[in-house]
């Protein structure tokens, strides 16, 4: 795991980062459905904490598994073995 982050992390405000633009997509999405299991009150709250988030900070990112439970996994001794990447990015 530690030479996985090695290769792949990278230093860039969030701003510039996929997360960041599609928590924005999500957030627009859910306040714009007419009706909704989730409360509006609490789309508001979401959209009001990205809005207190800095989006100019410095974050690390490097690749993320995605789907990292037990069954996609295994483990003997001091080895890890990780499958199933259809979710990694």
């Amino acid at each position: 795991m530690a030479e996985l982050l090695q290769a792949t992390e990278v230093r860039q405000p969030l701003i510039a980062s996929t997360c960041w633009q599609t928590i924005g997509e999500q957030v627009t999405t859910l306040e714009s459905l007419p009706e909704t299991r989730i409360p509006f009150g609490l789309r508001t709250k979401l959209r009001h904490l990205r809005e207190t988030i800095d989006p100019l900070r410095q974050l690390s990112f490097a690749f993320a598994h995605g789907d990292f439970t037990p069954w996609n996994c295994w483990v003997n001794g001091d080895k890890l073995a990780i499958y199933d990447l259809e979710m990694a990015q």
